[in-house]
């Protein structure tokens, strides 16, 4: 005969209020998460309880609603369970089972990042496109003490007046009041700029070719020793004392953009050297001293440029405006 184990008054109703409270200190973490299983049948279950036990029918409906809300619950865990990604670790899992809104939408996430992400570059480029709309182009001034094509500023010095020197009064550079003389006997890669004589202010317009660096003489102080043996050393004085005592009041402009520090770009010739190095024959006694200030600028983009050079001898303002076309 196999023995029924009955159910006293006092186990059921300590069974019934574990029931009520939910989760009892001794059920598992399934249970807690999923409820217990439904009781199974068996020789020994609920059928021969039920017809034996006097509470059979008591037990067996508590077991019935126990059941009910089992299954409840492994619906309610289900639908969490979709709502965790399955490549979190076990505590993830927890946490997200307990605040579901965590992984609520996982596929839309990205979505929105990538639109942060892409509107954050959008503003970024936009910036940096005003910064460089904003920032003006580097200034095309040679620092005075640097070496252009070969040569030093005081030989281009040198080679300036030398240019100069080639022409006759009446058809120099110098004296050209439109700009038709600009191109004369230009040669190599430096592109001189002729300075005025000071009897009225000058404006000239000029084609130059591409990827020429600009020789620009402000204000310059040339002496000569006519038919005396020159005397280097006396006419390099001399020089430096008229630069200092009659020239004055410097200022240059490129494209409306002050040149600073003028007097920094001084230039001597130092010795004597041959003025009449490019005249037709060429002389080349060495009878010629310079002191002045000249500025060299770097190539200038294709396209219209406007320089403006002023300085005053004395009293007497002299003005050379030039309106480039580089191409």
């Amino acid at each position: 005969m196999i023995p029924i184990q009955a159910t006293s008054p006092s186990a059921s109703s300590a069974r019934s209020r574990r029931e009520k409270r939910g989760v009892a200190a001794g059920d598992s973490f399934e249970e807690a998460i999923e409820g217990p299983s439904l009781p199974r049948a068996s020789a020994t279950g609920a059928d021969t309880a039920g017809a034996n036990d006097p509470e059979g029918r008591v037990a067996g409906d508590a077991a019935w609603g126990r059941g009910y809300d089992a299954r409840g619950a492994r619906r309610a865990a289900a639908t969490r369970d979709r709502a965790v990604p399955s490549d979190l670790c076990p505590a993830a899992k927890a946490r997200t089972r307990q605040n579901p809104a965590m992984h609520s939408s996982p596929t839309r996430a990205p979505r929105a990042g990538l639109r942060r992400t892409a509107l954050v570059t959008l503003l970024v480029a936009v910036a940096a496109a005003g910064h460089a709309a904003e920032r003006p182009d580097p200034s095309p001034v040679i620092d005075a003490d640097e070496f252009v094509v070969d040569r030093t500023q005081a030989e281009w010095l040198q080679a300036y007046l030398q240019w100069v020197a080639a022409f006759p009064r009446a058809s120099s550079p110098v004296s050209d009041t439109t700009g038709a003389r600009c191109g004369a006997r230009q040669q190599g890669e430096v592109w001189f700029l002729a300075g005025s004589d000071g009897t009225a202010p000058i404006e000239r317009s000029c084609v130059v070719p591409a990827g020429r660096t600009l020789f620009v003489p402000v204000a310059n102080i040339l002496e000569r020793s006519g038919n005396r043996e020159p005397v280097c050393d006396s006419m390099a004085r001399l020089a430096a004392d008229n630069l200092a005592r009659h020239v004055n009041a410097l200022s240059m402009t490129v494209d409306g953009r002050d040149v600073d520090a003028l007097a920094g770009h001084r230039l001597r010739s130092g010795g004597c050297f041959a003025l009449g190095l490019r005249q037709s024959p060429p002389v080349n006694a060495k009878t010629a001293v310079a002191d002045g200030y000249a500025v060299l600028l770097r190539p200038l983009q294709p396209g219209t440029h406007t320089l403006v050079i002023q300085a005053r001898f004395d009293n007497v303002p002299v003005s050379t405006t030039y309106h480039l076309d580089v191409r």
